[in-house]
């Protein structure tokens, strides 16, 4: 049975291992069982996290057709969970995408600032990302970086990285971006080395996902792409 977590209910974290475990318990530990935006449900031998309208699945549900019928429910905008589950979901549209390591020795660059006023890294961010609206975007990153859950790094107030989470041994990093006029000049690739090797130096494993039209570019940087993955977007009628 699927069953939403009361407030206050603890989740059990050896059953959120691995990369989607890794999503899950960001949310988990950034905003706890206490919201009803950030809801957290228990399915047998595994977990789902539905933050605002984002899925995520890690673990296994013991049952195909009540997991069917939650996910079919759930009207959730886009949808984390393995490729084996795809045929219990309907009515959306499956996005490719690869994980790439990230395994650097390279220092941080000289003039970078961490996690620096967050109006200049939104003012990065929105020449290449859909963020939605600022006060919601602040709202979230202020609040993972302030429970230790997210950082950021800005170099020069035009390229910025983020590390959205560091959990279980996994350095997650994601939202790379150069404001459009000092694309071309290699900062992206610097700043993303010098976080890279911040977190590889610690021990961490340090992983970023992309899409297709940024494959190329991680590539070229050297780095390799270790799995491929699929996330499955809401198809609106």
């Amino acid at each position: 049975m699927i069953r939403q977590l009361r407030r206050g209910e603890r989740i059990d974290e050896t059953r959120a291992q691995g990369f989607y475990g890794g999503h899950l318990l960001s949310n988990y530990y950034a905003y706890g069982t206490e919201y009803d935006f950030c809801r957290f449900f228990d399915c047998g031998e595994g977990y789902i996290s539905i933050f605002n309208s984002s899925l995520v699945m890690c673990g296994k549900c013991l049952n195909e057709d009540e997991l069917r019928s939650f996910l079919g429910l759930s009207c959730a905008r886009d949808i984390m969970l393995e490729q084996e589950l795809a045929a219990l979901l309907d009515g959306y549209s499956a996005e490719r995408v690869k994980l790439f390591s990230l395994s650097a020795n390279a220092k941080m660059p000289d003039g970078v600032e961490e996690n620096p006023p967050l109006d200049k890294v939104y003012d990065i961010l929105k020449d290449g990302f859909s963020l939605g609206e600022y006060d919601l975007w602040l709202a979230d990153t202020s609040h993972r970086i302030r429970h230790g859950i997210s950082k950021i790094y800005m170099l020069g107030e035009h390229t910025t990285v983020t590390a959205r989470y560091d959990i279980n041994g996994i350095a997650y990093i994601g939202f790379v971006c150069t404001k459009k006029d000092f694309r071309g000049k290699g900062y992206a690739r610097e700043l993303l080395a010098g976080v890279a090797g911040k977190y590889t130096a610690e021990g961490k494993t340090v992983l970023l996902r992309a899409f297709p039209e940024r494959w190329s570019f991680y590539e070229d940087c050297g780095y390799k792409a270790v799995s491929d993955g699929v996330i499955y977007n809401l198809i609106e009628r």
